[in-house]
C-alpha cells in the first residue's frame, strides 16, 4: 500500500470510532469495538506489519494507511461524524500531541488516548479535557496483578471502570487474552 493511502469512504460513514495505531493494544481495541458492532476506521502507518492490517480488515474495520499526526490523514477518517477517536500507540508524546491538536479542532469529540502513567492520565483528563486515558496494566512501569501474570502482558487492555460508556457510548471493559 502507498504511504498515504486515504480511501474514499461512503458518505454514510458516521457514528464510528477512529482508532490510531494497530499494535497489539490498538488491534485489541478494534476487536472489542467490532464485537460491539461499532464501525471502526483504523489509521496505521505503512510500517505496520501486514498481519495486523489483515486482521483489522478481517474484523470489518476500514483502513487508512498514513501518519495520523497529520490532520488530513485523521480527517480522511471522517472525525466530524465520528463517535470517538482513540489514540492507541505506545508513544505517550505522540498520543498527547495528537490529542491536543484534535481537541482544538473537534472540541465535542469523545477523545480517548493511551498513556503509560495513570497519575498523569488523571491530570490529562481534567486539565486538557481528554475524555478518557487508557493505562494498560502491562506498561513496563506497572506490575501485573497475580491473576494476570500468567498471561501475555502486551495483549492486556484495561479500560478503567470509568464513565467511558456514558461519555462516548462505548462500554468499559476489562479484558485480558492470552
Amino acid at each position: 500500500m502507498p504511504t498515504n493511502f486515504l480511501p474514499d469512504f461512503p458518505d454514510a460513514l458516521s457514528d464510528h470510532v477512529v482508532v490510531c495505531g494497530l499494535g497489539r493494544f490498538g488491534l485489541r481495541i478494534v476487536q472489542l469495538l467490532r464485537e460491539q458492532k461499532i464501525a471502526v476506521v483504523a489509521i496505521t502507518s505503512s510500517e505496520t506489519r501486514e498481519d495486523r492490517r489483515v486482521a483489522a480488515l478481517d474484523l470489518g474495520a476500514q483502513l487508512i494507511t498514513g501518519d495520523f499526526r497529520f490532520p488530513d490523514t485523521r480527517e480522511a477518517g471522517r472525525l466530524e461524524s465520528a463517535r470517538a477517536l482513540i489514540l492507541a500507540t505506545s508513544d505517550d508524546l505522540i498520543n498527547l500531541e495528537t490529542a491536543l491538536d484534535v481537541r482544538s479542532q473537534h472540541p465535542e469529540l469523545c477523545l480517548v488516548m493511551r498513556h503509560s502513567d495513570a497519575r498523569l492520565g488523571d491530570r490529562l483528563e481534567h486539565d486538557f479535557d481528554i475524555t478518557h486515558v487508557l493505562v494498560p496494566p502491562c506498561s513496563p512501569r506497572h506490575t501485573l496483578p497475580k491473576r494476570l501474570s500468567h498471561r501475555r502482558p502486551s495483549a492486556c487492555l484495561l479500560a478503567r471502570e470509568a464513565t467511558l460508556g456514558s461519555r462516548c457510548g462505548l462500554h468499559p471493559a476489562r479484558i485480558c487474552r492470552s
